[in-house]
């Protein structure tokens, strides 16, 4: 399957999408105007049912892009807190059932994520 090769298609680390969303929140080499449009984009990402539960509150605000092809289901956000305090957060995936409707599989996502970010807020 062409899209499963990764000497065509794209890939990328959880190290490298940490790094765009940084240069994405931060001042950087990313136009501010472009910046500031694909931050409002993913502020308004419509498929919330994976990551968005565990960090949206009254004093947090997620702003993320979702993934998924096949067996692979990504998820990488920005978390923002009414504090000043901003993660980034990169989950990647990889299932052995190809099926697109994986409800533990998000809902253990969102649960790693949300306890590594609480065990960094600690220190």
């Amino acid at each position: 399957m062409p899209q499963l090769d990764t000497t065509r298609a794209n890939t990328g680390s959880a190290r490298a999408y940490v790094d765009l969303l940084q240069a994405l929140w931060t001042p950087s080499t990313i136009h501010p105007e472009v910046a500031a449009r694909i931050r409002d984009l993913m502020a308004h990402n419509l498929f919330r049912q994976r990551l968005a539960p565990d960090f949206s509150s009254d004093a947090t605000t997620w702003s993320s892009k979702t993934g998924i092809l096949l067996n692979l289901r990504h998820e990488i956000g920005v978390v923002e807190h009414a504090d000043g305090r901003v993660f980034a957060v990169a989950v990647l995936t990889e299932s052995l059932v190809p099926a697109s409707s994986q409800p533990g599989a998000e809902a253990l996502m969102s649960q790693v994520a949300r306890t590594l970010r609480d065990h960094l807020r600690q220190l």
